[in-house]
């Protein structure tokens, strides 16, 4: 006697267009799905069809459709766009020669670059590489000079970052301008929005804004003009045609010796060894490049002939700071800061903002702030910027009255610079 065979369930006619659809679906996939879930949850809703009790059968289908529906969403999601590697393509050169994705200019040069989607106009006296560039992600290495680029906001959350040696640039979608001087980083934002990371701390630069980064400080004003960036300027260059000189006949002279070859030594300051300005540019491009570990080595050895060398000091000191040592850091601009010259009074200020920002010790950093303002600051806005950052270092020590006697003499000596704004703000905290 042959066994009683299972009642079969009525067609579902939304659920055979589904399973259609969703085989439909699957095929032009270039990357199937392995094991292949959907066949087995197709599999499965079948037998529970056929085996559940009468009265769950409505409810089983429905269950199986929404993990079906869920795991293949998933699926798609995960699975996403391919990254698309990009190539830097010259659309303009003037005075600027391009190896590989080195891309540098003369004094009075310019280029632009064409990465994707996106356009970077490189200035005048500017070395940029573009370390790394594709649809998921691009990254520029801007040594110093300046660029302005005009990234795609189409793509969503693609990284766009820009390393200079005194802070990192990241960007969505906008159009912007980085300056990287030796002492000094500037950020202006013509459209959309940009996050300017220097040291331990982070800024917002919007529309119509500039953001300066100078010894530590950072100043966020007004940009001084509306008009579009200069290096984005896509005019072709003409090219002229160079002028041939007669060539003289040739002379027979007699053979020259070869001079012997020198070794170059370091340049000499007063008895002492300094580091020579193409070496501390190097170590300044490869730190913001990320390899502070093994600048962080050659330094120490140079340092152990020339201790006194502020620069070198101070290029420790920095890399120290974006290792994460921030006691290592402080101590090496504690020590730079004993020297003379610019590079020092950098130092000392530096030392506050660590002292300030990082190590959560304002009475210190008022010291290091007094010590920098009685050497007197490079400029107005500077000196006010610095006298802002120590009424802060005041109203932590619970000493509001003289951090707003601090704040007044700012608002009414330094009251047409970019810290008066951020003055006001603090004066009406305090």
């Amino acid at each position: 006697m042959s066994e009683p065979q299972a009642p079969q369930s009525a067609p579902d006619p939304t659920w055979d267009r589904f399973a259609d659809e969703l085989k439909a679906a699957r095929a032009p996939l270039s990357v199937p799905p392995s094991p292949n879930e959907v066949a087995r949850l197709l599999q499965r809703a079948e037998e529970a069809d056929t085996k559940a009790p009468a009265w769950t059968r409505l409810l089983v289908p429905a269950g199986v459709f929404a993990v079906v529906v869920a795991g293949v969403i998933g699926f798609f999601a995960l699975r996403g766009e391919p990254e698309v590697m990009w190539t830097a393509k010259t659309v303009v050169a003037s005075s600027a020669t391009t190896t590989g994705s080195l891309t540098e200019t003369s004094a009075d040069g310019r280029a632009v670059l064409s990465v994707g989607d996106d356009t970077v106009g490189v200035g005048p006296g500017s070395r940029v590489e573009v370390a790394s560039a594709s649809s998921k992600a691009t990254r520029l290495v801007l040594s110093k000079g300046s660029v302005a680029a005009r990234v795609d906001p189409s793509r969503g959350k693609r990284n766009f970052d820009v390393e200079t040696p005194l802070g990192r640039v990241h960007v969505v979608g906008t159009v912007f301008r980085v300056r990287a001087m030796e002492d000094e980083l500037l950020v202006e934002v013509q459209k959309g929005t940009v996050e300017v990371t220097h040291g331990s701390q982070s800024s917002k630069v919007t529309v119509g804004q500039r953001l300066v980064v100078k010894a530590g400080v950072a100043t966020l004003g007004a940009r001084e003009s509306d008009a579009a960036f200069d290096e984005l300027n896509e005019t072709p260059v003409v090219a002229v045609a160079p002028v041939v000189a007669p060539v003289p006949e040739a002379v027979v002279e007699a053979p020259v010796e070869p001079e012997p070859v020198v070794a170059v030594e370091p340049v000499k300051k007063k008895g002492a060894v300094a580091v020579p300005a193409s070496k501390l540019g190097e170590w300044r491009t490869r730190a913001a490049r990320g390899e502070c570990g093994l600048v962080m080595a050659e330094v120490k050895k140079f340092l152990g002939q020339a201790p006194d060398d502020v620069p070198a000091r101070m290029t420790l000191a920095d890399c120290q700071r974006r290792s994460g040592d921030k006691k290592g850091a402080l101590d090496s601009y504690l020590k730079a800061s004993a020297g003379k010259g610019a590079d020092a009074n950098r130092a000392t200020l530096m030392a506050a903002a660590v002292l300030q920002d990082e190590l959560s010790q304002p009475e210190k950093a008022i010291k290091q702030l007094d010590r920098y303002l009685s050497r007197g600051p490079e400029s107005r806005d500077l000196e006010a910027s610095v006298m802002v950052r120590k009424a802060r270092a005041l109203q932590a020590t619970g000493k509001k009255a003289q951090a707003r006697a601090v704040v007044d003499v700012v608002l009414k000596k330094f009251s047409d610079t970019s810290a008066a704004p951020e003055a006001l703000r603090l004066r009406d905290a305090l």
